[in-house]
């Protein structure tokens, strides 16, 4: 793969890093990272955005990378750390050779500290345990072309608004940027693996004047699995004078709503978890994140109390919800009906959990047959299934084939 072309451009509004990204010599494809123009001074002017968003999807089709402008030389140097640690997750990443056009170290000195913010449960607890003190939060950073798809313009202004009222009421700033990387790399690798190094893209994009950034970790330290965003990993991303700090590990998503989000009344009022965006719902309550948290806020006696969720939860849904055991999702599952048992809350409700979790040990056939169908399209399809169903996509639904093939488990 060859990065060339690196510009940075501005108009009345926006400045943008832009590249050309070409995949095993075929067609180049521009990516590019945007930002609001007021922000202009956080831009830096090289291509190490670029050279996190390939490395990974590069070292699954086995291309080494040739980068034709400067990139930070801490990075690459630590680009070496990174290959050594995917390669030995045993996903078919595979370690190749970077060459660069010249390296160079950062100058700047930036002051902010930065952490990516979707509402969710993960970065409710992050910002709100680091809301205080010498080194506090002050920017939030929200990406349009991450979870919310591009085309799909009318719920992401819906997020962002949600998100510009935390920030104005945390007294905080809010930075929000586009870019068409993950639509970029998730061709090549599962955006689970990938959306490590896109994070990483826009933190580096913003590290002139961005000390550092702060990554919610979605996996307790003790059950830690190959994953794109992860304690070893996520600090290998950093430079000179930007680093990228892994946080929250110490706490599952069941912890951080027992400890933390549960207890607040902003994290009630705006929590965001779902990732469907059904007719531009702001979270759908049906799909397997709004049921799991909205079973974990349950058990803590608090779902009556969030705004952005459905009062009740649909126990045939919960029936219907599949745990991978081999994946050990079951285990979430298992500690909710704890809590909820603990508790003595909701008896219908640990029945209907009891009842998934039973199931989702005898998989049926088409379950495997529906897994099966994924893991061909993502290892020897390029992904085409999944990209030609996405692309299906209206601007504020998703499409009835998208709506079927996710919920069989087909689309990952």
């Amino acid at each position: 793969m060859v990065i060339s072309n690196l510009t940075c451009t501005k108009n009345n509004t926006t400045v943008t890093l832009a590249a050309d990204l070409a995949f095993r010599g075929k067609k180049i494809e521009r990516a590019y990272i945007s930002v609001d123009k007021k922000y202009e001074s956080f831009v830096t002017h090289d291509a190490s955005p670029f050279l996190a968003v390939a490395l990974l999807p590069c070292m699954k089709t086995k291309e080494n990378i040739y980068i034709d402008a400067p990139v930070s030389s801490k990075l690459l140097s630590n680009t070496n750390l990174i290959m050594s640690l995917v390669s030995k997750w045993n996903i078919g990443l595979t370690e190749i050779n970077i060459r660069t056009k010249s390296t160079t170290k950062d100058n700047a000195k930036p002051k902010y500290t930065g952490t990516f913010f979707t509402a969710g449960v993960d970065s409710f607890y992050t910002y709100l345990k680091h809301a205080k003190g010498s080194k506090k939060i002050t920017h939030f950073i929200l990406v349009h072309g991450f979870d919310i798809p591009l085309s799909n313009k009318s719920f992401f202004n819906k997020v962002k608004s949600t998100v510009e009222k935390v920030a104005t009421e945390e007294k905080i700033n809010a930075i929000f940027l586009e870019t068409n990387i993950g639509e970029i790399v998730e061709k090549r690798l599962l955006w689970e693996f990938s959306h490590g190094g896109a994070l990483a893209a826009v933190a580096l994009f913003l590290r002139n004047n961005i000390k550092t950034v702060l990554i919610s970790g979605a996996v307790k330290n003790d059950q830690l699995f190959p994953y794109g965003t992860h304690p070893e990993l996520d600090k290998l991303w950093s430079t000179e004078k930007m680093s990228i700090k892994s946080v929250g590990g110490e706490y599952d998503r069941l912890g951080k709503i027992n400890a933390v989000v549960s207890k607040s009344p902003l994290a009630l009022k705006y929590l965001r978890v779902c990732a469907q965006n059904l007719k531009g719902k702001y979270n759908c309550s049906r799909c397997f994140k709004c049921l799991m948290t909205m079973m974990y806020l349950e058990g803590n006696g608090v779902l009556s109390q969030a705004k952005t969720f459905d009062k009740t939860i649909d126990l045939a849904a919960v029936k219907k919800m599949y745990y991978d055991y081999k994946l050990k999702y079951n285990i979430q599952g298992e500690m909710i009906l704890a809590l909820l048992k603990q508790k003595k809350r909701n008896v219908p409700l640990q029945v209907a959990i009891a009842y998934s979790l039973e199931k989702s040990k005898r998989p049926q056939f088409m379950k495997l047959l529906y897994k099966a169908v994924a893991a061909f399209d993502q290892n020897y399809n390029d992904r085409r299934l999944y990209q030609f169903v996405f692309k299906m996509n209206n601007k504020d639904d998703r499409n009835f084939i998208f709506k079927f093939l996710f919920k069989k488990g087909i689309l990952k």
